[in-house]
């Protein structure tokens, strides 16, 4: 709710007036033009009351208690003090200033003189200080320490230290004195300290504070030097001198330092020109502010609110508006800013900018719009000329004179809109309101009035403001409100590329800043900065792959001022940042100890600032609005503090009636409160949950936390069982392996082995899992099997069951090996040495049996199929069914699929691998889900079905890729290409099946439907002969799927005919592939 006159009233301790206030009409507005006989006049009889009520007005400016900007009443009313005791990391910008010259004073003056010199630079600066939101740390002797940033941040501290910094410099002058001044930005703890016989409230500590001290001494008699870190986040408010790098007592390495020269006074020029990439998204937008500066142009009066959150680019388009709009000889631009640090001063960003426009150099006679005003024939405009001179230059009482309050305010405004109306004469006037949520009352009402003139022409007026504060706003009527939305995740990427210069960014940073950015230019910009500036590096990191997880101090003010302002206690929302972006308050009460109500008016609060939102389709839960905010907010906790929360939601969440189903939450949790063994149990769970559902990442992440934690638990007195760890590296080079890491599941097994030297079966399992892992590596694969067959030959009794079983498997695995390198007849003699073992297998060897007579089939015959082929397809369904293992089911269903197609019964290879499909999908084995997909395409292919092919080859080609499977992304590249080819696209088809072959090349197996893409090359590269004959020896491999018989007589021709016969043995080809749908 919005600070009203009444609680201001009530503020200052004069309540008794709110009556007669309102009676008069006296609001904000006029509030700051009251004069002792206005106050009068109205019952306010005792002169003390009217001298108090005139003094906390003309304190606006200064108090921290006055009015604040529409966008921050409802938060600076109430808020909540911080608990005693409680401690937290935060950026801060720290000042130190330090008397020049007091040593010599001392030896000057009488002891009570410098006490009272000492007391007024000492007020000086604690009214500086206060004014810009700062805290006075400790006066030592005559220097001064403050930050900025705690209690309460500021939406950008560093801006704010400078600002008080310069003005402090100014006001030390004035008192005859100089002072140095040094301010650096950066982390600290900040809190109470208590111990024994110990109190010491708000203390800073870091290297912040001490390097602001040294700082000081660097710079010179009446100047301000800040760090490198500073300047990057006050950013370009401010005229800079680089002072270089200086080494400094007991700071380890060079500091940068600047000399703060001034504030920098921005034209429109310089405005427009400081964005550095394009913009991005925002057509639409862009679209609608041209109509209505076309409707401007041919006489219209038209306003417009561009809304939006806190960098989602609101300036950013208004100043690609200005760019198209070339605001020049027949139309006029007239810029206001609202600032945060003049939010209490009636009509500052108005009267700053005519200042600065109107009155650049305090001459009215350099002045050509008031000179225009002094020579007009109208006794008012030339009065206005009078009254807005003398308010420009700060001393309009005498033109004020026996005017009431409200009268007061009209001629001010009279006075404004005659110059505007001078300034934009027979011209377009495009005027543009920046940040309107920092607008004070009176600035809020001129334009207000403004934009309702129905006597105004020729005029478009922009507002921006933030769409938390837009609600303040209602009695403003816009003809149109543009909303400024997030970035796409594709809008992200441009954006990004276009900082960089280069779209060589890696995926998984750019992925990383789209997700934490979720989609706000200011963000993406920051977070790409900080990577390239390296801020994100790892000191030991060589390269680019790297981790965007860190803060850029850039945001950090902006981001935990939002949460600072809000009444509340701050362990509530760091509470509910600890439990992660989602959260639900049952679970956030659960921690604190069930503070119901209390949370609940939290939640409310953080909704009502737009920090957190209600997950509309879960009822009690939530939702961060931002990543990043969900982050500076978890920063904000010292580790301690951190790992105890961590435990309390841990425990809340085990009292959850949905704990199973999440075990790495849980796992999580007690892993950041230090519990490792807790970690280990919950983190087994979610691994052993992951590979069931072939979540092969995440299932690859919590084995390896397994491990770490299980051996962070380890005592060294009772060392864990070998068993145990063996069994964790063998299941994490399973999954491993699924995911084509095979280097990494080498290391994995070779860990495994270490452990058990003296367990010849165990020693077995393990090899012929590393001869899985290798098997596209046929020579190594099949080096590391046959060492396996004979640890099992030297067991004392091989006979056993699991010996047995073991010696299967190895025998199975040697066959998958000599599939993808091509050898049936191998494959056969391997499957004939366990038949006679049969009785022994388990259901998933049995079918896994069956599996292995198909490919063996398919190897020898080159894909052409039997009914035997058939049979024992349909044995491996059988078999599979037994398993009760869906995965395994639905890899029976692609074979027999894939033998269908192979049969030519193409409509049952269509519905076949659609169920395996379905059925892989159901288990989650994207391997399996991908290859049922993939021959789907090529089913479509063969029936001619050209739509249906491209869409399945489409539809296969991300998972492939995700994947890593070379062959399957070939197969998608060579169905698409043939779409294109088809379709008399031949360009297209030709470099997407060049695509296709480098796939291909990328494998080391013998894959045998190279054709797919072969022949659409035949098809388009026909005129280079030695390209033709390279191609069909390629077809004519026998590792390759035997052709129909007219297509392989044609190739043959093809591949030894002259230059003359080539074409149309070409055309012969093409017209039987055609025939086939191969082509």
């Amino acid at each position: 709710m919005s600070l009203t006159l009444r609680q201001w009233l009530e503020q200052i301790g004069l309540p008794e007036y709110a009556d007669r206030f309102e009676e008069n009409n006296i609001d904000f507005g006029v509030l700051g033009y009251l004069t002792s006989s206005d106050l009068r006049e109205i019952g306010v009889k005792a002169v003390g009351d009217r001298r108090r009520l005139i003094v906390a007005a003309k304190q606006f400016g200064a108090e921290p208690s006055g009015v604040v900007p529409i966008s921050d009443q409802s938060d600076h009313i109430g808020t909540a003090p911080r608990q005693a005791g409680r401690a937290e990391r935060r950026n801060l910008a720290v000042l130190f200033c330090d008397l020049v010259g007091s040593t010599h004073m001392s030896e000057q003056l009488d002891a009570e003189e410098l006490r009272d010199i000492v007391a007024g630079y000492q007020s000086t600066s604690v009214r500086v200080v206060r004014k810009y939101g700062g805290t006075i740390s400790q006066f030592m002797g005559d220097g001064v320490m403050a930050y900025f940033g705690w209690p309460n941040a500021r939406e950008n501290n560093s801006e704010s230290a400078v600002r008080a910094a310069l003005e402090l410099s100014k006001g030390v002058r004035e008192l005859g004195l100089s002072s140095r001044i040094g301010i650096a930005t950066g982390s600290v703890v900040v809190g109470d300290i208590q111990g024994d016989n110990l109190s010491l409230k708000d203390q800073v500590v870091g290297r912040t504070p001490n390097l602001a001290a040294r700082l000081q001494s660097e710079a010179e008699a009446d100047t301000v030097v800040v760090t490198n870190e500073t300047r990057a986040v006050a950013g370009e408010e401010f005229v800079y001198s680089d002072l270089g790098l200086r080494t400094m007592k007991g700071i380890a390495s060079s500091v940068r330092v600047w000399r703060i020269d001034g504030i920098r006074l921005r034209g429109a020029v310089e405005r427009i020109a400081h964005w550095d990439t394009p913009i991005f998204g925002r057509g639409e937008q862009l679209d609608a502010l041209m109509r209505l500066w076309d409707d401007a142009k041919i006489g219209g009066q038209r306003s417009v609110l561009v809304q939006g959150e806190p960098g989602i680019g609101k300036s950013r388009l208004v100043s690609e508006v200005l760019t198209h709009a070339e605001p020049g000889r027949d139309s006029v631009l007239m810029e206001f800013q609202c600032s945060p640090f003049h939010s209490h001063e009636p009509l500052f960003p108005v009267l700053d900018q005519l200042r600065r426009s109107v009155l650049p150099e305090g001459n009215v006679s350099a002045s050509a719009p008031l000179q225009t005003l002094e020579r007009d024939a109208s006794q008012e405009r030339r009065d206005a000329a009078q009254v807005l001179v003398a308010l420009l230059s700060g001393d309009p009482d005498f033109h004020f004179a026996g005017l009431t309050a409200r009268g007061r305010k009209e001629r001010t405004f009279g006075a404004i809109r005659s110059v505007l109306d001078t300034i934009s004469m027979f011209r377009t006037l495009l005027i543009v309101v920046e940040d309107l949520h920092w607008a004070d009352p009176s600035t809020l009402e001129f334009f207000q009035r403004f934009i309702d003139d129905p006597a105004r022409r020729n005029t478009l007026a922009v507002f921006t403001c933030r769409s938390e504060a837009t609600a303040q706003l209602s009695e403003m009527r816009f003809d149109e409100v543009v909303d400024v939305p997030r970035l796409s995740y594709g809008q992200v990427n441009q954006l990004i590329e276009a900082i960089t210069g280069s779209a060589d960014t890696p995926e998984p940073v750019r992925a990383a800043i789209a997700d934490r950015s979720d989609g706000v230019p200011l963000y993406v910009e920051e977070l790409v900065k900080s990577v390239m500036d390296g801020d994100q590096l790892p000191h030991s990191s060589q390269g680019r792959d790297l981790h965007v997880t860190s803060i850029p101090m850039t945001l950090h003010d902006s981001l935990i001022a939002r949460i600072d302002r809000l009444p509340m206690k701050m362990e509530i929302p760091q509470t509910a940042a600890a439990i992660g972006r989602e959260f639900s308050s049952h679970v956030l009460k659960m921690a604190l100890g069930y503070r119901g109500s209390e949370v609940d008016n939290a939640l409310r609060h953080l909704i009502s600032a737009q920090v957190v939102k209600a997950d509309q389709g879960r009822a009690g839960h939530f939702v961060f609005k931002h990543s990043l905010m969900r982050d500076a907010i978890y920063e904000s906790m010292l580790s301690k503090a951190r790992k105890a929360v961590h435990c309390q939601i841990a425990i809340a969440l085990e009292n959850t009636h949905s704990a199973g189903r999440s075990p790495h939450v849980l796992a999580h949790h007690w892993a950041s409160g230090g519990n490792d063994i807790k970690a280990f149990e919950y983190y087994s769970q979610a691994a052993t949950l992951a590979k069931a559902n072939f979540a092969n990442k995440e299932a690859i992440s919590y084995f390896r936390q397994t491990l770490q934690h299980l051996r962070l638990a380890e005592d060294g007195s009772k060392p864990i069982a070998a068993d145990l760890k063996i069994s964790l590296l063998e299941q994490l080079s399973e999954v491993l392996f699924l995911s084509h890491n095979i280097d990494e599941a080498e290391l994995a097994l070779r860990e495994a082995m270490d452990l058990a030297p003296n367990e010849p079966l165990q020693r077995a399992r393990l090899l012929r899992k590393l001869g899985v892992a290798l098997q596209q590596d046929r020579d190594r694969a099949l080096q590391v099997l046959e060492e396996a067959e004979q640890v099992l030959n030297k067991l004392p009794d091989a006979s056993t069951e699991g010996a047995l079983r073991e010696w299967i498997e190895v025998q199975l695995s040697r066959c998958n090996a000599n599939y993808w390198s091509g050898n049936g007849s191998e494959m056969s003699n391997l499957l004939n040495r366990i038949s006679p073992r049969l009785d022994v297998c388990s259901a998933e060897q049995l079918a896994e049996f069956f599996n292995q007579s198909v490919l063996r089939d398919l190897r020898l015959q080159r894909y052409r199929t039997s009914l035997a082929t058939i049979k024992h397809a349909r044995n491996y369904a059988n078999a599979a069914k037994l398993t009760n293992n869906l995965a395994t089911i639905s890899s029976s269903l692609f074979i027999l699929g894939f033998t269908y197609l192979h049969s030519n019964k193409l409509r049952n290879a269509e519905r076949t691998l659609t169920s395996g499909m379905q059925a892989a999908q159901r288990s989650g084995h994207k391997a399996i889900e991908l290859r049922c997909r993939v021959y789907l395409s090529l089913a479509f292919r063969l029936q001619g079905e050209i739509d249906a092919a491209v869409a399945s080859a489409r539809e296969a080609m991300e998972t492939a890729r995700i994947e890593a499977m070379s062959e399957y992304v070939g197969l998608a590249s060579a169905n698409l290409a043939w779409g294109h080819w088809r379709r008399g696209r031949h360009e297209d088809a030709r470099l997407e099946a060049e695509r296709a072959l480098r796939e291909f090349d990328k494998s080391k197996i013998a894959y045998p439907f190279e054709w797919t893409a072969l022949l659409v090359l035949l098809a388009t590269a026909h005129e280079d002969r030695d390209r033709v004959r390279a191609l069909c020896c390629r077809l004519l491999r026998e590792t390759q799927q035997e052709l129909p018989e007219r297509v392989r007589i044609a190739v043959e021709r093809l591949s030894v005919s002259s230059e003359a016969d080539q074409p149309a043995i070409v055309q012969l080809l093409l017209a039987s592939c055609r025939r086939r749908n191969l082509l």
